[in-house]
């Protein structure tokens, strides 16, 4: 902490007397001398400088060896720094490329090439086109760092973090163990592979893999095709069928503010059937195909981010929930969800019955009202015993329309049948 005091007192007795551009750099660290955190250090100097109104008069560059990521360039730009020297890329090209000054010169540029690229996509983020607005925005959120710590505080005044974390008496230890650790590398080989810069080949998926990073691409190669009944005869004519395939000069009226140009330019809620009449694309054949094989290749090494329920209440035949429950794999799953159920237990049997039903409709009050002498289920009703997860025989029950439901049997609608009608 002494350190980093310091440290501000030499940037703000630099800008009161001159001000202008001030490098930041850990250059010289030694094995007596442990660089300070590049993030806490630029904010500690960034808010010194706010607090004595001489902001703008110092300009901050960040000449360090922590900046081995794109994510680390975007923080300490995001804390006040102007612009950044990432050191160690630039020993690593020359250690790898040796005495040829182009190639590492070339290496570094790659480098920072890519790390523009992902600085344009976090700052699109947060809605910001310029590094100038995003300079000294502290846009991001300090997980696992206890914010309420009075040195923290200090130095982060501006971020809140809603889970809290350590200190900073823990982050200076960790920097002295980190530092001592690395006194103790010889090679390459001696680095720990900690995750953060390099994926592992066979490791767990987090997000999308190069599989469906590549059948993604392939799938929007395809061109789109509609069928020859849908096809137009006139395909220059602006027809609001195919207006998204137009390009704007053809848009007749569609920037207009009458109500003819809403009517010409919207579009119908496509038909079930229209729906079901198209065509599955060899792309996406080929995609769902490889996503398949890369799950059964791997499947302790795939993880399912999101399970819905399956949603029953809308269902209204056996079939149709079979279908619905047949989504889900009931083998090999210890649990999983199911909404739209009742279930009732009489010793090892459990009773699921249909909650809910469309419109409100209960699954007993389906066809309340038949024609005269027809037969209608009171109830669907699927029987499970414990130790089995197969799903058992549907059990239904009949009664004549216009009786009296069994009050013993389902004591919430006891009412008769034709007292209600949809």
């Amino acid at each position: 902490m002494r350190a980093i005091d310091d440290l501000c007192d030499a940037v703000e007795e630099f800008a009161r007397e001159t001000g202008g551009i001030a490098v930041i750099s850990d250059r010289h660290v030694s094995s007596e001398r442990a660089a300070m955190p590049l993030i806490i250090v630029i904010s500690a100097i960034n808010q010194r400088l706010i607090e004595e109104g001489l902001r703008l008069r110092v300009s901050l560059i960040a000449e360090s060896g922590q900046l081995c990521s794109s994510h680390h360039v975007a923080a300490v730009l995001g804390f006040g720094a102007s612009a950044v020297y990432p050191l160690a890329v630039q020993m690593r090209a020359e250690e790898k490329y040796g005495p040829d000054v182009d190639d590492a010169v070339n290496a570094f540029k790659h480098f920072a090439k890519a790390a523009e690229k992902s600085l344009m996509k976090t700052m699109g983020r947060v809605g910001l086109c310029t590094v100038e607005s995003y300079i000294g925005g502290e846009f991001f959120e300090p997980n696992y760092l206890d914010t309420s710590d009075p040195v923290l505080r200090k130095y982060f005044p501006n971020v809140v973090s809603p889970v809290a974390g350590v200190g900073f008496s823990t982050l200076a230890a960790a920097v002295a163990d980190w530092h001592a650790r690395a006194l103790a590398v010889t090679g390459e080989k001696d680095v720990p592979l900690l995750g953060l810069f390099k994926e592992r080949a066979e490791g767990a998926g987090h997000s999308y893999g190069t599989t469906a990073v590549r059948g993604f691409v392939d799938m929007t190669e395809e061109s789109i095709s509609f069928g020859d009944e849908a096809r137009p005869e006139n395909p220059d004519m602006a027809d609001p069928t195919y207006l998204r395939l137009l390009p704007l000069h053809q848009l007749e009226g569609a920037f207009g503010l009458d109500d003819e140009a809403y009517r010409n330019n919207s579009f119908d809620e496509l038909p079930t059937r229209a729906i079901d009449s198209f065509d599955i694309t060899p792309g996406y054949r080929s995609f769902v195909r490889a996503m398949n094989s890369e799950r059964t290749r791997r499947p302790a090494a795939l993880r399912d981010v999101l399970a819905l329920p399956a949603d029953v209440n809308f269902v209204r035949t056996a079939d149709e929930f079979r279908r619905e429950m047949g989504q889900f794999a009931r083998f090999g799953n210890n649990d999983f969800q199911v909404r739209g159920l009742s279930c009732q237990q009489t010793d090892d049997v459990f009773v699921l019955r249909l909650a809910h039903s469309p419109n409100g409709w209960r699954p007993s009050r389906h066809r309340c009202a038949p024609d005269s002498g027809e037969k209608s289920p009171t109830t669907r009703s699927w029987a499970m015993r414990s130790g089995s997860p197969r799903l058992a025989r549907q059990r239904t029950t009949w009664r004549r329309s216009g009786q009296r439901r069994n009050r013993s049997r389902c004591p919430r609608y006891n009412r008769p049948a034709r007292s209600r009608r949809h």
